[in-house]
């Protein structure tokens, strides 16, 4: 199995370049999958050129051939999972989520209404959900992701 994960913006990477690129990816059916980093699957793009449409719109409108789609970006529980879903992506990935809650997964899959964690969580919290200690410290330096340690 061989995918590309691709970023539609940010890090002076535009959309309309990204765009051009999934669809040559897709039509060149050389990979079995794309999966795209888009931080938030909900958001507008950050170029005004192109708002009035999710951002993750401009991907699930291409023609696929043979690879199939996922998206990531703040998937926070089982509804945005579903909604993501709905909007034409084949399958989710989940970043943050997977890391407040090492099985989102299962959780989405049995509670339609499960949403994950809220941050700031504590260093306690993430290692009761199989952090080791040095991805906890790596973790503290993400801003407003932890609090300090409850002892």
């Amino acid at each position: 199995m061989l995918g590309v994960r691709l970023s539609a913006e940010r890090s002076g990477v535009q959309l309309m370049q990204a765009r051009e690129l999934a669809q040559c990816l897709m039509h060149e059916e050389k990979i079995d999958f794309l999966d795209m980093s888009l931080w938030h699957v909900f958001k507008e793009p950050s170029e005004e050129a192109y708002r009035g449409r999710s951002l993750l719109s401009y991907f699930t409108d291409l023609e696929r051939g043979n690879v199939r789609l996922g998206a990531v970006g703040k998937i926070a529980g089982a509804s945005d999972a579903r909604a993501c879903l709905e909007s034409g992506v084949d399958f989710v990935l989940v970043g943050r989520g997977a890391i407040l809650c090492h099985d989102f997964p299962d959780r989405v899959r049995d509670d339609p209404g499960f949403e994950m964690a809220q941050v700031p969580v504590t260093p306690e919290y993430l290692e009761t959900e199989g952090l080791g200690v040095a991805f906890v410290e790596y973790m503290s330096s993400w801003p407003g992701f932890m609090e300090p340690s409850a002892s």
